[in-house]
């Protein structure tokens, strides 16, 4: 499997999931786990057992403290979760979002990630709201949760049969890091401060995670994040402030 994709698990609550999960990359050729905030600790020796012939990915995994750290290098990012109620991003199928990536492997330099949420309680919407859209595995309305490693497998799997396919005339632009994109808000949340913009604090936060959604919905290239920099720097200029 292409080494630009990058598993990344949010606050996974148990050693053995972890190593199920790293034993199933393993099985589908995929290397690169990234764990943050493990709340089983680590190391964690329940992790590797699990984790059978894939105890190398455990052993390399990255750990990270927060998501934005972890999504940091990331181009384009998809979060799985059951529910999508109230959230403002593209729902697609696994092999709907799987041919996107397609797409996005043709050029080396984009990184992928796929971000699943806690055992218990997934993702929260501040965390969906990195994401450039979600994938969505249809189940059961009497048990609609997979475990950790089902879902992993299911997303591996459909990313796999894509792997015979021809996608070199693709012309996908450079995507925007993580980083840059979240560089970007702050920047305009500072100048929204300053122009009291939120009037009412209570509802900034919510305010600045439908402000990410409208800009991940862009999926905007680098340099269509530096223009959108530069816009803003002018307004400010221009008003004097």
């Amino acid at each position: 499997m292409h080494s630009s994709i990058f598993i990344i698990l949010i606050e996974p609550q148990m050693g053995e999931n972890i190593g199920a999960t790293a034993r199933v990359m393993s099985n589908f050729g995929c290397c690169n786990l990234r764990i943050v905030n493990p709340r089983g600790g680590w190391p964690n020796q329940k992790a590797l057992e699990m984790a059978a012939h894939g105890k190398f990915v455990v052993e390399q995994a990255e750990i990270f403290q927060d998501i934005r750290t972890a999504i940091a290098d990331i181009n384009y990012l998809i979060a799985t979760t059951a529910n999508t109620r109230y959230l403002a991003k593209t729902v697609n199928n696994p092999s709907e979002s799987m041919q996107k990536i397609a797409q996005h492997l043709v050029d080396s330099k984009h990184q992928i990630g796929l971000m699943f949420g806690r055992e218990r309680s997934g993702l929260t919407n501040e965390e969906i709201s990195f994401a450039d859209e979600i994938v969505q595995i249809s189940t059961s309305k009497i048990n609609p949760s997979l475990n950790l490693a089902q879902a992993v497998c299911i997303i591996l799997y459909e990313l796999s049969k894509l792997a015979k396919y021809d996608t070199h005339k693709s012309n996908l632009r450079q995507r925007a890091t993580q980083a840059e994109i979240s560089h970007l808000i702050k920047h305009l949340e500072s100048e929204l401060d300053v122009a009291n913009f939120f009037q009412v604090p209570e509802k900034k936060e919510g305010m600045m995670q439908n402000i990410r959604n409208i800009i991940m919905r862009m999926h905007p290239s680098s340099q269509d994040v530096r223009t959108l920099r530069g816009i803003i720097k002018a307004i400010i200029r221009k008003n004097g402030t």
